[in-house]
């Protein structure tokens, strides 16, 4: 079996370096500016410019599902994802969209939802406090 994915590896390699360079039919061949790159950051509030903060999950802008109200992106996935009513209730209140993550954790999944949540412990989720 070694050998087998070796030899898978080495075929791919070769295949990549054989293949012509890809240029997107829609833009430049190199980019003129690098990736978004989001910081690790958990804001609380909006802010009148978030800047790159504004495209995370769980940046406090609501949004409205099937005319129901969520803090955020986080808040209405998480809320949506379990299958009992007053559960995403609790999980749309969260304080933030780690806090509706961390709840949602602990309820079954609604029929459907392709949402799955690796099951690290709870203290994962739930903020460091600070002095």
């Amino acid at each position: 079996m070694y050998d087998e994915a070796v030899c898978y590896f080495e075929e791919r390699a070769r295949w990549t370096a054989e293949r012509p360079s890809r240029i997107p039919a829609d833009g430049p061949a190199t980019s003129h500016a690098p990736a978004v790159k989001l910081n690790h950051s958990y804001p609380q509030e909006r802010v009148a410019d978030p800047g790159t903060r504004g495209l995370r999950n769980d940046y406090p802008a609501p949004v409205v599902v099937a005319e129901v109200a969520y803090p955020s992106v986080a808040h209405a996935y998480w809320a949506l994802s379990v299958a009992d009513p007053a559960v995403g209730d609790a999980v749309a209140r969260a304080d933030t969209g780690d806090a509706a993550r961390g709840l949602a954790a602990e309820a079954p999944r609604r029929e459907g939802s392709t949402a799955s949540i690796p099951t690290w412990p709870r203290s994962f989720w739930e903020p460091a406090t600070r002095p």
